[in-house]
């Protein structure tokens, strides 16, 4: 699940996103930030998340910028625009 996980996130990277859900301008996350949502949306802890991408140090920077671009205030909300704009 992590491998389609990962698949979806270099999506994301490079600007795609399905063309079922169109409201808004899509949102640009970099590679490593796809791949910090989708450990999100698979439900693992900021520290897990951090372990499985061997960034440590970095997890909270990533989570602030996705949260920004995504303009949302908390993980629950970032899993729930992540899902419904299909970016994972």
């Amino acid at each position: 699940m992590l491998e389609q996980a990962f698949v979806n996130s270099s999506s994301i990277a490079m600007g795609h996103r399905s063309s079922a859900v169109d409201d808004g301008p899509a949102v640009d996350l970099t590679l490593r930030e796809g791949e910090v949502m989708a450990c999100l949306v698979q439900g693992l802890s900021y520290k897990a998340t951090a372990a499985s991408l061997d960034i440590i140090d970095t997890v909270r920077t990533h989570i602030r910028a996705i949260y920004r671009k995504l303009q949302v205030r908390n993980v629950a909300e970032a899993v729930r625009r992540a899902l419904q704009d299909r970016l994972v």
